[in-house]
């Protein structure tokens, strides 16, 4: 640890020290004990007098002691601690198991932005390539069927040249014409053919319409089949939008368990996730937090228990 770095520890310690003999004087004004505080903040004796003694070792996290910091200010009015904006974090310390106070906090919502840029960019190389594959069975028909018609895969019929007639009409005729005189036609067996095909080669012809007509049919159901699935997986999950009117802890999760966010939210920010319904959300300090899900307000004053609540959203689209 650095020098800036021990000094701003100390500062800190003894700013929860002052916060805690605030607390004490207060209670021992009033003539309550340490027991009758804590029955009504529904803890333990040793937590209050952690809190009274400013030893966050005994204590849980940093959002936890907020919360009891809030609440303990209540009971005596202390309105300056009460609602304070307090922005402390405990974390561990690894040198002696210490818990040192840290005003530094943040956001995860830029990591969870780039997941959803990584996770949208694979949708759409995976649908480029399903796109490709399934367009390689209707160039496979068209290469057979230019095969059977004696023309390079590839290469429409149109394109090889016809029996019976020469690359250059104009070569065998060179000779120049008289003003009103008719180009000759030379009547051949061959050119006769060009209108006619045997019984099998017209068969095989049916037959290849037939094969790539069914092979686009394919191509059109199971493109229409992705679609339906992108659809079904838009509409099955849904939005949480949380504003924090002021500063609160939080812990998200989907119906799949997948933590969407964790930790502290300063005043003023604004969140939004999706997932899966319904959303476990769990609050430090519910009454500074606004819940809207699909675009509608969420009621959730009636899980608010000592300025926490925990509550489910979204049960009745749940599947």
């Amino acid at each position: 640890m650095t020098e800036h770095e021990q000094q701003e520890t100390v500062a800190l310690e003894s700013e929860f020290a002052a916060i805690g003999r605030r607390l004490k004087e207060s209670r021992q004004r009033a003539g309550r004990s340490l027991e009758d505080v804590a029955s009504e903040l529904r803890l333990t004796v040793e937590q209050v007098s952690a809190l009274e003694e400013a030893q966050p070792e005994k204590l849980p996290p940093g959002p936890f002691i907020r919360g009891y910091i809030r609440n303990y200010a209540r009971i005596f009015d202390l309105h300056e601690l009460s609602s304070a904006q307090l922005h402390l974090e405990l974390p561990s310390s690894a040198e002696g198991g210490r818990q040192r106070l840290s005003r530094r906090g943040g956001s995860k919502s830029g990591r969870n932005m780039v997941g959803m840029l990584l996770l949208l960019l694979v949708v759409i190389a995976l649908s480029l390539a399903g796109v490709w594959w399934l367009n390689q069975p209707l160039e496979k028909e068209r290469d057979v069927a230019a095969e059977s018609r004696g023309t390079e895969p590839g290469r429409s019929a149109t394109d090889a040249p016809v029996r019976g007639l020469s690359a250059d009409p104009l070569a065998e005729n060179s000779a120049p014409l008289k003003r009103g005189e008719e180009i000759p036609l030379e009547e051949s067996a061959e050119s006769e053919d060009l209108d006619t095909l045997t019984p099998e080669e017209m068969a095989v012809e049916a037959e290849l319409d037939a094969a790539a007509e069914r092979a686009f049919e394919v191509a059109e159901e199971s493109a229409q089949k992705e679609a339906d699935a992108a659809h079904q997986l838009a509409s099955a999950e849904g939005q949480l939008d949380l504003t924090f009117d002021s500063a609160s802890w939080i812990k998200v999760t989907d119906a799949n368990g997948e933590r969407l966010s964790f930790g502290l939210k300063k005043e003023g920010q604004e969140i939004s996730l999706q997932g899966k319904p319904p959303f476990t959300v769990l609050l430090g300090y519910a009454p500074g937090v606004e819940v809207v899900y699909n675009g509608k307000p969420f009621d959730h004053q009636s899980f608010i228990r000592k300025g926490m609540a925990r509550f489910e959203v979204g049960l009745d689209d749940a599947e």
